[in-house]
């Protein structure tokens, strides 16, 4: 929860602005596909040489991000805040609520965030009994989403254009649509595909909320 909204921040003061979809796409993705590529592998690891080198070479990842990071010429310049802590804080509320886009797109998170826990919550028993494929299917499904996640920024990426709503908003409306589908057709061939837009519509929208930000 530290971490990424600093890097985020920072985000802006190492691209151009005529880079920012550009760059927030390419993160995204990259984030996506190591997820996809190491959990497998994060799984065989635990099952061939134990949880306690899983979470060793965990320890040495993060410590080889900080001392990559450690020299990153980026973010010197502290902000420019009358007031710190709990009051900074305050006003980082006040400005969010004072402007209406920033409002609306922080209560459009919150409902997102629902959403979303919902969604992943219910996919495995949405596999099990509703359309019944069973743990390998699910692990398709899941597949599915990081492919749609993937590649959703990549295909989209030159269209985004940071602040437009449409790019804001509309992929909560695709991503309703899935959840419709999943909630009316018991079929993996339906659930796979539907599943696919909705990975490409979430990574589409969080790239133009980034760049918008």
């Amino acid at each position: 929860m530290l971490f990424n909204p600093a890097a985020s921040s920072l985000v802006p003061d190492v691209v151009a602005e005529d880079e920012l979809v550009e760059a927030n796409a390419s993160l995204w993705t990259v984030a996506v596909v190591a997820q996809v590529v190491l959990a497998p592998v994060a799984g065989g690891l635990v099952a061939a040489l134990g949880a306690g080198w899983a979470f060793g070479l965990n320890v040495l990842s993060y410590v080889v991000s900080a001392a990559l990071l450690v020299r990153l010429d980026a973010g010197t310049m502290p902000a420019d805040l009358g007031v710190g802590g709990w009051r900074r804080a305050a006003a980082g509320l006040q400005a969010v609520r004072r402007h209406p886009l920033l409002a609306r797109l922080a209560a459009v998170q919150v409902l997102a965030a629902l959403s979303a826990g919902a969604t992943g919550g219910l996919l495995v028993v949405l596999s099990a009994e509703w359309i019944g494929v069973g743990p390998a299917g699910f692990g398709l499904l899941l597949a599915a989403i990081g492919l749609g996640a993937a590649s959703g920024p990549l295909l989209w990426r030159r269209r985004i254009r940071p602040g437009d709503r449409r790019w804001l908003f509309w992929p909560f409306a695709v991503r309703s649509g899935v959840d419709l589908t999943l909630a009316a057709v018991a079929s993996p061939f339906v659930a796979t595909p539907a599943l696919m837009v909705y990975g490409m519509s979430t990574s589409t929208g969080m790239v133009a909320y980034q760049a918008t930000l």
